[in-house]
């Protein structure tokens, strides 16, 4: 797929995290990194200066430490906790009008069904967005499409 250059970036790459995770471990370890699995970020420490300086790790116990650190990498994905502690801010954001293109790709059913539904997908996105979890709309929409098998069952048998 072609991808158009847009805002200083000219490719993508998508390899899967099977094998990114395995390579950056890896790698990580070969120039002394010591590598912890199970443990998960929960606050940053700062110097007076504003550097981050350490960070407060915590197990599946509950158990905490904190560490100092000359460089934090937040490599944790879109919902980075990394980004969330430090207050990065959003250099690009993008529209989601997968809910609009949704509906509009149930136009067998008519013109007011393909808008019904491009008005639930509108909102599903919205709630996916807000929720920063797309289960909410998953489950929103599993719930409507049982309510109407269900309506049109005793329609077809009455």
């Amino acid at each position: 797929m072609a991808v158009k250059p847009e805002h200083g970036i000219e490719c993508l790459f998508a390899p899967r995290r099977t094998v990114l995770d395995r390579l950056l471990v890896d790698a990580a370890r070969k120039v002394g990194a010591e590598v912890r699995h199970g443990i998960a970020l929960s606050e940053v420490e700062y110097a007076a200066n504003g550097r981050i300086v350490g960070v407060t790790l915590k197990d599946a116990s509950g158990s905490r430490a904190t560490i100092g650190t000359d460089i934090v990498i937040g490599a944790d994905g879109r919902q980075s906790t990394v980004a969330r502690l430090v207050n990065a801010r959003t250099y690009v954001q993008g529209c989601n009008a997968s809910g609009i293109v949704f509906g509009l790709s149930h136009g067998y059913q008519g013109w007011r069904m393909m808008v019904v539904i491009a008005v639930y997908g509108a909102m599903f996105g919205v709630m996916a967005h807000l929720r920063r979890s797309l289960r909410p709309g998953m489950m929103a929409h599993a719930t409507q499409d049982a309510v109407a098998g269900v309506l049109l069952y005793f329609i077809a048998r009455s």
